[in-house]
């Protein structure tokens, strides 16, 4: 494999930045995420049967967050348009899962004014969508290109969302994300194209990172990119639903379970089963949490699909470079950065966790130069 770190040597303008502390003392939780991925396309369809009307959202890979309040948005719509009845803002609505797809759908019905919403998990805590990294790019889905006008516009919609609360715009959310410089490799950024071309993200400017160690990297940022703080995240939107939403801790094992007449399915994993669907698979990722580290040095997210020591010989297994500035709420403001990544689809070949959190720090070493 060609090295993407060496191939393009063209300089660009250089900028500097403070390596992140990878030794021991500096490593904090390592975290083995597992969520739902769906072969072709999200679930993105409203089913009428006997007793509800349920309305799909789930499936979205390594992309949820990317996705998720354009995608509620959406679904919102498609269910009022496919019901034989519209709902009234009295009608009885369950959300099953309480992941970031859940937690925007009943977001969403709420600013629609609907009343009686009831969010019925398993689990509130420590979630998937709690530790994701989270960057804003709709990278880690399969998508058939059939249903890529359906992404573009509710990617679009996403990255407005963020952006106002990332410039202090939104008028629910004071925080949760922030705009800050997206490093990449050069040739990766049409990964990015459908926000350049819609005029929501300026074009990626090449760069040349400076270590102040010796080494250099021939790299592309978006200056806005998006860094969504997911824990944080996770409990504002906790925070604006429960005084209007009730949050009942239950496993739904079948649909039938269900009294409300509307229901709306972001269950992640648990749809291979509920629905069933055998098109949901089971990915699975690799992160590290830093600690001890200095704030200021962590004003950037890096993210790259290939690099030193990424060949693999598993085609469902794949290795990539990341580092984001996640904080996890109420813990020490030193406690910051998060390092990955691997995403590993079910069906790949078995691999030891701990050698893999041992190649994460290994190819960020080699990265930055330490």
């Amino acid at each position: 494999m060609t090295d993407f770190l060496t191939q393009n040597q063209e300089k660009g303008s250089v900028r500097f930045l403070q390596p992140p502390s990878l030794d021991k003392d500096y490593l904090g939780k390592k975290i083995i995420c597992q969520r739902a991925i769906r072969q072709q396309c999200p679930a993105f369809w409203v089913e009428k049967t006997k007793k509800h009307s349920i309305a799909h959202n789930y499936g979205y890979g390594g992309s949820g967050w990317t996705l998720a309040p354009g995608a509620a948005h959406y679904i919102v719509q498609l269910l009022q348009q496919k019901m034989p009845q519209k709902p009234t803002k009295t009608t009885d609505i369950s959300v099953i899962g309480a992941g970031v797809l859940g937690l925007f759908t009943a977001l969403e019905l709420l600013e629609q004014g609907y009343k009686n919403i009831t969010i019925l998990a398993e689990q509130f805590q420590d979630l998937p969508s709690h530790h994701a990294g989270a960057l804003l790019a709709p990278a880690f889905m399969e998508v058939n290109a059939d249903y890529q006008p359906l992404i573009h516009p509710i990617s679009l919609y996403a990255y407005r969302f963020y952006h106002k609360i990332a410039t202090q715009k939104h008028p629910l959310f004071s925080k949760g994300a922030s705009l800050l410089p997206l490093y990449i490799p050069r040739k990766e950024t049409e990964r990015f194209l459908g926000y350049v071309t819609a005029g929501v993200m300026k074009p990626a400017q090449k760069v040349t990172l400076d270590f102040g160690n010796g080494t250099t990297r021939p790299m592309a940022v978006f200056d806005e990119g998006i860094f969504i703080n997911t824990g944080l995240m996770m409990e504002t939107l906790t925070t604006i639903l429960k005084p209007y939403v009730t949050f009942i801790n239950q496993k739904i094992s079948d649909l039938s379970e269900i009294h409300s007449p509307v229901v709306f399915n972001c269950t992640g994993l648990s749809a291979k089963t509920l629905v069933p669907d055998s098109l949901v698979k089971k990915a699975v990722g690799h992160l590290i949490l830093l600690k001890n580290q200095d704030p200021q040095d962590w004003q950037y997210m890096l993210s790259a699909h290939s690099g030193p020591g990424c060949d693999v010989s598993d085609s469902k297994a794949k290795r990539f470079l990341c580092a984001f500035p996640k904080h996890i709420p109420g813990t020490s403001p030193t406690d910051i950065g998060v390092i990955g990544g691997t995403y590993k689809e079910e069906g790949a070949e078995p691999f030891n966790d701990e050698e893999e959190f041992d190649q994460i720090i290994q190819r960020l070493k080699i990265f930055y130069g330490i």
